[in-house]
């Protein structure tokens, strides 16, 4: 019995063992991970003539939130999709616009997925920051029309002389399944009020409704006339010019984006490097003074200025809109509601901003969160801020606003049910 014991001892004993070694193990191969993420391009700490660095490359979400790995980066250890935090970003502009450490801003664009409101957000962050007087270099591969907006904002694009360029208009692409679903023998049943409320289409039509195709060019049409505009008076080009470019497909590559005044210079990212080391007065033997837009929002995160008793609660209501509790995709009335309420009953916070990026959902969970923001506006303003979308629900939420704000290219309005 007692080497039974003993046995079972020593097991307990080597399996708790096992187990904080592994998560000391797990620890320390989460620090190197950020560590160096962090350190290929862009430094913690901020240093004098620093220059922040902005990748555009990955999928732009309303907030990224307090995980302390650096995944806008480059890490060996991550494949994932990379998030960029409009949120974070924008605070680090604004912040780093009178933060006499900082010189400029160097853009590197890549592959970036994005709402034409965040890139219009993002855009018009970067010009505030030029009024300070600070410079802002654009450096790219492959440009398309988003991320083309927010480099146009720059002192000068310059492209990679091999480099794509994508300058074709925008396009709406609608499924139909109808026709599939006829043939598997499904039969849908659908109850809709209002002709423009076409989300159903999907499953009912096998060609756009004269409804969805009238609001959807009037969409498309709006969305393209309003980026011309931007680009015409950045580039200083015609925007008929800019339409006819478009329409005859005059740019595909970086000598014809150079050609019609689209991009500045060809350049290697070294070439670019090797200018941004003179912009900041860096020696050859020295190491540029980088820093990630996210380094630095974390090493500048201070409360935004804002003493303990003069506070704005922010709530980020981003996904669809479902009862119950919140999660990446959706966003759960119940969660809402409680920190809602708690935002109603601190006497330190002022105000409330809702931040809505949503398409909708439910009709009921909608119906309370609005509720709520009645019962937040007789103790404090409630603002309501738009992102990308803010249709059906997503604008229901918010209508109780005492003000409500949105992008020129935000999608918005409540047509049906």
């Amino acid at each position: 019995m007692k080497t039974f014991m003993k046995s079972v001892l020593a097991c307990a004993i080597g399996t708790v063992f096992g187990f904080a070694l592994l998560m000391f193990f797990g620890i320390v191969f989460l620090i190197a991970t950020a560590s160096l993420s962090s350190s290929k391009m862009g430094e913690a700490s901020i240093k004098d003539n620093s220059i922040l660095f902005i990748p555009l490359r990955g999928e732009v979400v309303e907030r990224k939130g307090t995980f302390f790995m650096d995944w806008e980066e480059d890490s060996p250890f991550f494949s994932g999709t990379r998030r960029i935090g409009l949120f974070e970003l924008q605070e680090a502009i604004r912040k780093a616009k009178s933060d006499k450490k900082i010189r400029g801003i160097y853009l590197k664009v890549g592959g970036l997925r994005c709402g034409w409101a965040s890139a219009e957000a993002i855009y018009r962050s970067l010009l505030d920051f030029k009024s300070s007087g600070k410079y802002i270099q654009a450096y790219g591969e492959y440009f398309d029309e988003k991320s083309y907006l927010i480099a146009s904002t720059a002192d000068k694009i310059h492209i990679y002389p091999e480099g794509s360029f994508e300058f074709n208009g925008i396009a709406a692409v609608p499924l139909f399944a109808k026709g599939t679903l006829e043939k598997l023998n499904i039969e849908t049943q659908i109850f809709r009020a209002g002709e423009f409320k076409s989300a159903v289409e999907l499953f009912t039509q096998e060609k756009m409704s004269p409804e969805n195709r009238q609001q959807t060019l009037e969409l498309v049409n709006d969305l393209w006339n309003h980026y011309v505009q931007t680009i015409a008076e950045r580039r200083q080009i015609e925007a008929q010019e800019l339409n006819r470019i478009a329409s005859d497909l005059d740019v595909l590559r970086s000598h014809q984006a150079l050609q019609h005044n689209l991009a500045d210079e060809p350049a290697s990212e070294e070439q670019v490097l090797e200018l941004l080391r003179t912009l900041s007065d860096t020696e050859k033997d020295k190491k540029l003074p980088l820093v990630s837009f996210s380094n630095y929002y974390r090493s500048t995160n201070q409360g935004f200025g804002l003493g303990k008793s003069n506070r704005i609660a922010v709530i980020f209501a981003s996904g669809e809109i479902i009862s119950g509790r919140n999660t990446d995709e959706y966003v759960g009335s119940e969660d809402i509601l409680m920190a809602m309420r708690q935002i109603a009953k601190e006497k330190d916070i002022k105000g409330l901003v809702i931040r809505v990026n949503s398409p909708g959902g439910s009709a009921l969970a909608s119906d309370v969160i609005w509720r709520q923001t009645l019962e937040v506006k007789k103790t404090k303003p409630v603002i309501a801020s738009f992102g990308d979308i803010a249709a059906s629900g997503g604008y229901y939420l918010a209508a109780g606003a005492d003000h409500i704000f949105a992008e020129a290219n935000t999608l918005t309005g409540s047509i049906g049910v």
